[in-house]
């Protein structure tokens, strides 16, 4: 991470031809940037529900072909239209900017499918973007979420918490240098505690139930655990699954325990 931020390498991926095989992926604009949304191959889920996700990658990473495959996983396992937004980055965005393009699409997608019920989610930074508009809109009083899917959720870009550190030597996907490189083009001249940056500190009642998934070696993993325990207190519906021995998104590498992920997360959209 900190050479591709030395370098401003966004390494954005793209739907592989194989994906678009196996069911549809139209492309669309939204303020300007690009919208994916993935179809089931049984067609279109969009009058029961429809899944709005926002990519990881610390708020300076573009959409990754690994979140393409990863979607597309999900898409079919839960049978359910996955909408995908490039939504702004970092330095170039800021956290407020970030913010409110999500609330916008929400409110947009709402629009375009009053019957459905939305589900909103993401990785690491999407999912802590997530967390950021649900909080919004019970702010707010605006319609949200019927659920919250939050994988490897970034919840605390302050990484204040001392139990970080000792995860740091555990972490191989990603480390606190990196992060911190990331938090500073993130929140610009804000207070890293500050709950537009960081979901945690803010108030974590009345929102969409939690469906929230952490690795045991994740370098996030003790602030997903505060975050969850924070959230349950405050009344939130909480579910959490933990994996021991699994890195940041180990949900989207090729092995038995992402898959595993896939089908607890499409039981939990079908849920919602």
């Amino acid at each position: 991470m900190q050479k591709a931020i030395a370098a401003d390498y966004r390494r954005r991926g793209y739907p592989t031809e194989k994906m678009r095989r196996k069911h549809s992926i139209t492309q669309s604009a939204f303020m300007g940037r690009d919208v994916y949304t993935l179809h089931p191959p049984k067609g279109d889920s969009t009058e029961t529900r429809v899944v709005l996700y926002f990519h990881g990658g610390a708020y300076f990473y573009d959409i990754m072909k690994e979140h393409f495959a990863g979607l597309s996983k999900l898409c079919i396992a839960s049978d359910t239209t996955i909408i995908a937004p490039r939504y702004p980055l970092a330095p170039d965005a800021s956290v407020q900017d970030i913010r409110d393009f999500g609330v916008a699409i929400f409110n947009d997608i709402r629009v375009q499918y009053p019957k459905a019920k939305i589900i909103m989610g993401g990785d690491s930074a999407g999912a802590g973007l997530a967390v950021q508009v649900a909080q919004y809109q019970r702010d707010n009083d605006e319609e949200s979420a019927a659920a919250l899917i939050l994988w490897s959720p970034w919840v605390d870009v302050s990484m204040s918490n001392p139990d970080v550190i000792a995860a740091d030597a555990r972490s191989v996907m990603i480390g606190l240098d990196g992060i911190a490189m990331a938090t500073a083009l993130y929140i610009g001249d804000r207070d890293p505690k500050d709950p537009l940056c960081s979901p945690i500190y803010g108030d974590l009642s009345g929102l969409p139930p939690l469906h929230i998934w952490a690795g045991g070696r994740d370098l996030l993993y003790p602030d997903i655990l505060k975050f969850a325990d924070l959230a349950k207190a405050a009344g939130t519906e909480v579910h959490l699954t933990q994996v021991k021995g699994q890195n940041h998104m180990w949900m989207f590498l090729p092995q038995p325990e992402a898959k595993a992920v896939m089908r607890q997360t499409a039981t939990a959209i079908a849920a919602a």
